[in-house]
């Protein structure tokens, strides 16, 4: 019994990490740029691609990775990944690594002592303000977010910050509260995974960054002591990165002034704190449409699909062409 337990472990813990869920194609990577990090003597890499062929006037996409395959993999997998999608858009396509990675090189040391939303948001303005004062040529000035993951979140802040933004696609990302989103995540694996044998009362012996609270309040006391250290973690990402998260707001949904897209799947431990996202959102007038995997029960509302990455980008392709 206890080996199979450990089996399912770790399982639970691969199919928790499965990232973007589509193939990464074999393409020409975007050009590499870098720019000076202010009060630091590191970078910021980025990569942008222009559309092919004359075209005149174009929005550029701003892609948002999540928080979870962040870890040694480069943003340009979403480069190659979402290639087939962007391709006929006829936009330019921006996507920003991480600190401590630059294509296929890692620095681990840098990378889990900067890596949190906070930094991923101030890198992503700097980087959107240089092309504010060095537009391309063609560009038409207008910004459109598309974040998977926690890259939801980052993404939808960087909308509200940025005045020229036309929409936001929120793919698997939209919780209302970090803290009930993770209380979520645990509360999904006890009940679906019988995850009770790693006890409460094993903890403080249990060095497992795995730890599952079976109790609301252990869970709580569990967040409420977290110290924010990139060298201990918890499911995959670090204390500091929880702690991070954990310090920021619910988001200001009256600021959500642009059209806005939530996708969500059947399987995402995200259900009730994607809700939760849009009933607040709705309240305070943004303008957001939602649309479900095929499979999707119990939203009294949204629009069903077999191939939510074919509506994402077809839905992009409407805001383009009403722009």
């Amino acid at each position: 019994m206890n080996a199979l337990r450990l089996i399912l472990r770790i399982a639970v813990f691969f199919f928790i990490a499965i990232p973007l869920q589509v193939q990464a194609q074999d393409v020409r990577n975007p050009d590499r740029y870098t720019l000076d990090r202010p009060d630091s003597s590191s970078q910021i890499v980025y990569y942008f691609s222009a559309p092919d062929g004359e075209q005149k006037s174009f929005p550029i996409l701003v892609i948002c990775q999540g928080a979870v395959e962040s870890a040694h993999r480069s943003v340009l997998f979403y480069n190659q990944s979402f290639a087939d999608w962007i391709e006929p858009l006829q936009v330019g396509c921006l996507t920003i690594e991480a600190w401590g990675i630059d294509g296929e090189q890692f620095n681990k040391k840098e990378f889990w002592e900067h890596y949190t939303l906070s930094q991923r948001f101030e890198d992503h303005l700097e980087v959107i303000d240089h092309f504010e004062a060095n537009p391309p040529t063609g560009w038409n000035g207008h910004w459109i977010f598309l974040g998977y993951g926690d890259g939801g979140r980052l993404a939808t802040d960087l909308a509200i910050d940025v005045p020229q933004t036309r929409g936001v696609v929120n793919m698997m990302g939209a919780y209302h509260s970090y803290f009930e989103k993770w209380w979520d995540f645990c509360d999904h694996l006890n009940k679906h995974y019988n995850a009770l044998w790693i006890t409460d009362f094993l903890f403080p012996f249990w060095a497992s960054s795995q730890y599952l609270p079976w109790y609301r309040s252990t869970y709580t006391e569990f967040i409420e002591n977290l110290i924010p250290s990139p060298n201990r973690f918890w499911w995959k990402l670090s204390y500091l990165y929880h702690a991070d998260a954990l310090s920021h707001p619910p988001v200001d949904y009256a600021k959500i002034t642009f059209p806005y897209l939530v996708l969500i799947q059947d399987w995402n431990y995200l259900f009730s704190q994607t809700k939760a996202f849009v009933k607040a959102a709705r309240e305070a007038g943004a303008d957001i449409e939602v649309i479900c995997d095929e499979n999707v029960t119990g939203w009294v509302e949204g629009k069903g699909t077999l191939n939510l990455f074919d509506e994402a980008f077809l839905w992009i392709k409407d805001l383009i062409q009403n722009d």
